[in-house]
């Protein structure tokens, strides 16, 4: 049996129903009808693909290019230009926020922003042997809350699982049980 059009599960009549039927205004039925025609197509899914590539992307260049100039740059100098940039993109999120222009990237500055941090504070804690990875914690609870931003907390909670990891220094896995041998 050869088909000439494939055969597609669409919920153009009841759609077409219920706006006839008045329990859905043709303004909130227009958007559907065409998504369901195929009228409209969505890029959501791949932008955000891309915009986490982005990030990602950035934030290996800037590993590479501070590992290999390390000596050059200083960790001092380090530290504070991470800091700075880390900020910089906070404020963009910031500023973004309160004017009300929200949009796909901003979420994912705002990851960037966080991803420095922590790097950063991870930076700071093996140059100059400082403890500030529970601050790190509370401050991208904070900040995930604030910005309702679910890859921020997702970093938070990252932060969570290494500042009890650390802290226990594995203990749990290592020091106590069948898997510790001296």
């Amino acid at each position: 049996m050869i088909y000439n059009q494939p055969q597609v599960f669409s919920l153009e009549p009841e759609l077409t129903t219920l706006r006839d039927g008045g329990l859905l205004t043709a303004d909130a039925a227009a958007p559907l009808i065409a998504r369901e025609r195929r009228d409209v197509v969505t890029l959501y899914g791949e932008l955000r693909f891309l915009t986490w590539g982005g990030v990602m992307l950035i934030m290996s260049g800037i590993g590479i290019v501070l590992a290999q100039h390390l000596d050059e740059i200083g960790p001092l100098a380090i530290a504070t230009l991470i800091a700075v940039v880390s900020a910089a993109c906070y404020a963009y999120a910031l500023i973004r926020r309160r004017a009300g222009r929200e949009s796909l990237v901003d979420d994912y500055i705002l990851l960037l922003g966080a991803l420095l941090a922590s790097a950063d504070v991870g930076f700071i804690e093996h140059q100059f042997h400082h403890r500030y990875l529970l601050p790190l914690v509370v401050f991208h609870a904070v900040t995930a809350y604030f910005f309702r931003s679910r890859l921020v907390l997702s970093v938070a909670l990252g932060a969570l699982a290494t500042y009890l990891g650390l802290e226990r220094r594995g203990e749990f896995l290592w020091r106590e049980g069948a898997l510790y041998r001296e």
